[in-house]
C-alpha cells in the first residue's frame, strides 16, 4: 500500500508540474502573421513619369501638311490641331503633346470615334425597317477594323500615322489602321460638340469613294 501512495503521489506531482508547462511555441506567432502582401495596401505604381516621355506639338510641317490633306478629303476644318495632332499618333504609348499627357497614342480617340460612330450608324438605322438581327450584321461589317482599315488604305492615310516620335510608324496594321480612322472620327466628335451629323458626315466622305455610296444614313430629326 505504501508503495502504490507513493506512486501514485508522484504521478500526481507530475501532472501538476506539466499543468504549468506550456508548450514552447505557445505564445509565439508566426513570423509572418503580420505581415501584409507586398502589394495588398501599397500596390505597384502604373503612373508614368511625363517628364521623361517624347513630346510632339501641332506646328510639324508634315504634319500640317497631313492635316490640310485631311480636311480636304473629308470636307472637315479641324480648328483643334493638337487633339488631331494625338489621332495621329498610331504607337501605344505614352508622350506629352502640347503639355497634355497622353497615355497611350490615340487609343481614347480611338475608343470614342467607334463610340460615336456606332451612334450615327444606329441613329440612321433605328429609323427605317431594319431588324435588330440585320442591325447586328451591318454593324459587325462597316464598324469592323478590317472595313475601317479598308477605308484607310484605300485613301492611302497610313502615311498619317507616326510614332510617338513624330515618325512615321511602320508597318501600319489594320489595327493600326483601323484605330487612326476611330480616332479622327472621335476628333469629329468632340470639336463639333457631340454632334453625330457631323460624324454621319465625315464617315460618308470616307466611304463614297471607296463604297461609292454613304453608309451612315438616316436622320432623327426630319
Amino acid at each position: 500500500m505504501e508503495t502504490e501512495n507513493h506512486t501514485q503521489d508522484t504521478t500526481a506531482d507530475a501532472s501538476t508540474a506539466n499543468a504549468d508547462v506550456q508548450p514552447a511555441n505557445a505564445n509565439v506567432q508566426p513570423a509572418n502573421a503580420n505581415v501584409q502582401p507586398a502589394n495588398a495596401s501599397n500596390p505597384p505604381s502604373t503612373t508614368t513619369d511625363f517628364r521623361f516621355v517624347p513630346q510632339l506639338d501641332s506646328f510639324d510641317p508634315n504634319f500640317r501638311s497631313h492635316a490640310r490633306k485631311l480636311e480636304r478629303l473629308l470636307q472637315f476644318e479641324f480648328p483643334d490641331l493638337p487633339l488631331l495632332r494625338e489621332a495621329f499618333v498610331g504607337q501605344r504609348a505614352p508622350l506629352v503633346i502640347h503639355d497634355k499627357p497622353v497615355h497611350a497614342g490615340n487609343q481614347k480617340l480611338a475608343m470614342l470615334g467607334d463610340a460615336a460612330l456606332r451612334i450615327a450608324y444606329l441613329d440612321g438605322w433605328f429609323w427605317d425597317d431594319s431588324t435588330c438581327s440585320q442591325i447586328g450584321q451591318k454593324m459587325s461589317h462597316l464598324a469592323s477594323n478590317l472595313f475601317l482599315a479598308k477605308l484607310g488604305y484605300f485613301w492611302d492615310l497610313e502615311e498619317m500615322v507616326v510614332d510617338i516620335y513624330g515618325e512615321p510608324l511602320k508597318p501600319v496594321d489594320v489595327i493600326d489602321m483601323a484605330s487612326f480612322v476611330e480616332a479622327i472620327l472621335g476628333v469629329v466628335w468632340v470639336v463639333s460638340g457631340n454632334e453625330v451629323q457631323e460624324v454621319k458626315r465625315v464617315m460618308n466622305n470616307l466611304a463614297k469613294g471607296y463604297m461609292g455610296e454613304d453608309v451612315c444614313t438616316g436622320d432623327w430629326r426630319q
